[in-house]
């Protein structure tokens, strides 16, 4: 009986170690596991500014992409790259660029238009300096709109408004 013991524990010992040795063998280096996912992140140019690194099987992917929809996509598809047991996804979105972006008008321009505007303004002075418009002096409630309205047409960069409302 204690022959049988013996031999089935060291029958399950020997099948216990060569299970361990055959899974650390058919296993994969992370280099490899790292290289197969710079394949497939470099194939889709969207994952173009994505980088990888791999550490006791984890991929942790960093970098930045242009929406929700091809981070999810990436770490999907470095999820599947064999021998990948997580994804750590530190990949961030990249700041969304206007198609239009806003147009400011030279200051010489704003300047000569600045001028014309605030002629019908008595006590109101104006400069133009790098695209922003600095307005100075007093006017009435009633008419700030009517000024502000006609600076802005000029395309400034910006109205730094500083008259006192009578």
């Amino acid at each position: 009986m204690k022959k049988n013991m013996l031999r089935n524990f060291v029958v399950l010992f020997a099948l216990a170690v060569l299970s361990v040795t055959l899974y650390s063998c058919s296993g994969r280096s992370d280099e490899e596991i790292r290289k197969d996912i710079t394949e497939k992140l470099a194939a889709n140019p969207d994952m173009a500014g994505v980088n990888a690194a791999v550490v006791d099987k984890i991929a942790t992917l960093s970098g930045q992409v242009k929406d929700e929809q091809i981070r999810e996509k990436t770490e999907s598809v470095v999820t599947g790259v064999k021998g990948v047991k997580q994804v750590v996804n530190d990949i961030s979105i990249a700041p969304r660029i206007p198609d239009n972006p806003v147009e400011v008008a030279p200051d010489d321009a704003i300047s000569r238009g600045v001028t014309d505007a605030v002629k019908d303004f008595p006590g109101v002075n104006a400069s133009v300096n790098n695209g922003e418009v600095t307005l100075t002096g007093t006017i009435t409630r009633d008419r700030l709109v009517t000024l502000m309205q006609s600076i802005s047409t000029l395309k400034p960069k910006k109205i730094n408004n500083q008259l006192t409302i009578k």
